[in-house]
């Protein structure tokens, strides 16, 4: 950046000595046009012909939302990435260092301190508005090229200058710009930690949920009962299924987080959940038991109706079918179902 500053000598532009950015440039077109259709600034040096262009209220509520979504789109932009570590960087303010007198003035760095804004590149001996400089194809209005593009060098009229710049409604609404700009840097960054701080919640959800699994299906191979006479907390016997969990809680931690701390919370364990993992484990075993079974050109289907406790008709179906790779016999039972017409 300062061998191009160098050629300041030559072009009185602030393009001169600061790092190409023409991509980043076309983009904070695109921005621009999303903020203003028709109000242009036609570049006049006109005051009253400035104050016409200008925006009656270009700090208004709405206008702010609006930037601040806008620059929010962009933050993930490659285009933007000079911008974003210049905005990062500050105001470019050295303090250790001789200022040259030009025309009898030089400048002050305790100017710092009274205009934060204010930036000074050594090279060129000129100084510039940062906020103003970063945004200035953004905001709606115009802002005096010395502030943005040339670089200001009066230093007799310093303060009463930048006093006037510190007032003008450009300068506000790029500073409230710049605001905006490291709000959304910050919520982004804030973002990007609630967002890994949810997926290792939904991480540890799952791995809770296996676990669940992993206990209903032992107990239902084993044909034990889940459910116990009374499931409160101060029982003293909640059940198979609990009393089961809370064993693997004693030398698992995740369970132990889960079932101890925040089954109060929601209810993983609940019956209902119970009801519902066995039925998918049901459905799976029986669809497994059907694909083998296609495989086989000798099958039969065994059906019994027997009554339950309560006196009700059930039908117990059994499939017995041979595998076709070594002829071997076997005998699936498929479960009992309800009989509602006979």
């Amino acid at each position: 950046m300062f061998r191009e500053a160098k050629r300041l000598k030559t072009q009185s532009t602030i393009t001169s000595c600061f790092r190409k950015i023409s991509v980043a440039e076309n983009a904070g077109q695109n921005m621009l046009s999303h903020l203003r259709e028709n109000e242009k600034c036609d570049g006049l040096n006109s005051k009253e012909t400035q104050a016409d262009h200008m925006p009656t209220s270009s700090l208004s509520a709405n206008n702010l939302d609006s930037e601040l979504k806008i620059i929010e789109d962009t933050l993930t932009s490659d285009h933007h990435e000079y911008s974003k570590n210049e905005i990062n960087e500050g105001p470019h303010q050295p303090l250790d260092f001789k200022y040259p007198i030009n025309n009898g003035r030089k400048f002050q760095k305790n100017w710092f301190d009274q205009f934060p804004w204010l930036e000074y590149y050594e090279e060129v001996n000129i100084a510039f508005c940062f906020p103003c400089r970063m945004f200035k194809n953004e905001v709606l209005g115009c802002s005096e090229k010395a502030y943005t593009e040339i670089g200001f060098q009066n230093w007799k009229k310093g303060i009463e200058k930048f006093k006037s710049h510190e007032s003008s409604e450009a300068h506000k609404s790029s500073t409230e710009r710049l605001r905006a700009y490291e709000s959304s840097l910050r919520k982004g960054s804030v973002t990007v930690q609630l967002i890994s701080q949810r997926a290792s919640e939904m991480e540890e959800n799952k791995k809770y949920l296996e676990s669940i699994c992993e206990t209903l299906l032992f107990c239902a191979r084993q044909g034990i009962a889940l459910r116990g006479h009374d499931e409160k907390e101060d029982s003293s016997n909640r059940g198979t299924f609990l009393e089961l969990l809370n064993l693997r809680s004693k030398d698992n931690a995740l369970i132990k987080k889960f079932f101890i701390e925040k089954e109060k919370y929601f209810s993983y364990s609940s019956k209902e959940i119970q009801n519902e993992i066995l039925e998918l484990m049901s459905k799976q075993v029986c669809e497994a038991i059907a694909s083998e079974a296609s495989h086989s050109d000798c099958y039969s289907i065994l059906v019994d109706e027997t009554a339950d406790i309560a006196h009700d008709e059930q039908v117990a179906i059994v499939i017995r079918y041979v595998r076709p790779e070594d002829f071997s016999v076997h005998e699936r039972f498929l479960g009992f179902f309800r009989n509602t017409q006979y």
